[in-house]
């Protein structure tokens, strides 16, 4: 009869201990899958900010980089200008992208101001490509992260 009993209270144990261990692994699973899925919801995020930063800087590099009126520049640029001002802001975390939007940002706004003034901004176009490539090769790498 104490046979069976300490078979009996060793099944029970051993489903006591099945039941818990299957509740830790619920629980952790769960919670690695909430991390995953946050992670996953912050790296979308940062890329729809990126991708926006991105297109910013593009329409800035293609209105100031083509040959249209300077009644367009002076109606449009301004206030991209200001938009891209506010973007730096927006990736301070990021240094090496926040600088470069800054250095972008310069480059948009001496093409911008000899572009009006009817000066010769052939220097300054080409320092925009160059830093507009670099603005890209950065948010790149800030994606990487």
């Amino acid at each position: 009869m104490e046979t069976e009993m300490t078979t009996q209270t060793v099944t029970l144990i051993a489903a006591g201990i099945a039941a818990i261990a299957s509740l830790l692994s619920l629980f952790l699973n769960s919670s690695l899958i909430i991390r995953r899925e946050r992670r996953q919801q912050l790296w979308q995020f940062n890329l729809q900010r990126v991708t926006q930063l991105e297109e910013l800087a593009g329409h800035i590099a293609e209105l100031l980089g083509g040959y249209p009126a300077i009644e367009t520049l002076e109606e449009k640029v301004p206030e991209l200008l200001a938009k891209l001002e506010l973007a730096a802001g927006n990736f301070r975390r990021h240094k090496f992208l926040n600088q470069s939007i800054r250095d972008f940002h310069n480059a948009a706004s001496r093409v911008f101001v000899a572009r009006r003034d009817h000066q010769n901004d052939k220097d300054d176009k080409h320092d925009l490509e160059v830093l507009f490539t670099n603005l890209l090769r950065t948010c790149d790498e800030a994606l990487k992260k």
